[in-house]
């Protein structure tokens, strides 16, 4: 599930993670409602947001009831909003089953992205080339999913951290093990290219003085 604010950069990832569906972040959608509209034409609107059909039918009734310029050009501003993004309306969670799995509710994407990605990408001074950034998003992402001490264990061995932080395998064969040895849900699409956590962790070497446990890679 591809989650975002509407904007069509977002959207271009389910170009990269198919068949992944895309949802309109709820916060943005009831940001953007309360944006948009005043008075009982907000209540409505904002009453109708869990339910798609009935919340284009209410966008467009706002449209025709607007009584002056001001509050119509905020209610097809609205409405284009919601036409844009149409697709995302519905939860997810309704269009997507996924046996023995607990789907959950989106959270605070920008809280989120914010500690998971922006944190260690863009702040304090960093910068980064596109190689760097995409071996530490891999990394950064086998970290939140709890996939980097197996991911490690592959390529260090099985006392890590303990042992040496000398990969004991070559890199080519790491990748092989990695695939072999490692569950599916370690191996992720990162960029335009799949990462493996061997490919990813191989790479750099352990250094203490970094938060994610891996050398920085600029």
């Amino acid at each position: 599930m591809i989650a975002g604010d509407g904007a069509d950069r977002v959207k271009e990832g389910l170009g990269y993670f198919a068949p992944a569906v895309y949802q309109l972040c709820r916060f943005h959608l009831a940001r953007k409602i309360r944006e948009c509209l005043r008075g009982r034409a907000l209540e409505r609107v904002f009453a109708a947001r869990k339910d798609p059909a009935r919340l284009l039918e209410e966008a467009r009734n706002a449209v025709a009831a607007a009584l002056d310029p001001e509050a119509k050009r905020g209610a097809e501003e609205l409405l284009s909003y919601l036409l844009a993004n149409r697709e995302g309306l519905e939860d997810y969670r309704r269009r997507v089953n996924v046996e023995g799995v607990e789907l959950r509710g989106l959270g605070a994407i920008e809280s989120n992205v914010d500690k998971i990605v922006s944190g260690r990408m863009k702040k304090r001074g960093m910068s980064w080339t596109v190689e760097g950034a995409r071996n530490m998003l891999a990394v950064l992402t086998l970290k939140a999913n709890g996939s980097l001490d197996a991911a490690a264990q592959v390529v260090w061995g099985p006392d890590y951290p303990e042992g040496s932080p000398t990969p004991r395998l070559p890199i080519d064969v790491s990748v092989s093990q990695a695939q072999n040895q490692c569950p599916k849900s370690a191996t992720h699409r990162v960029g335009t290219r799949s990462a493996t956590p061997a490919e990813t962790v191989s790479r750099r070497r352990p250094h203490a003085g970094d938060e994610s446990g891996f050398a920085k890679t600029k």
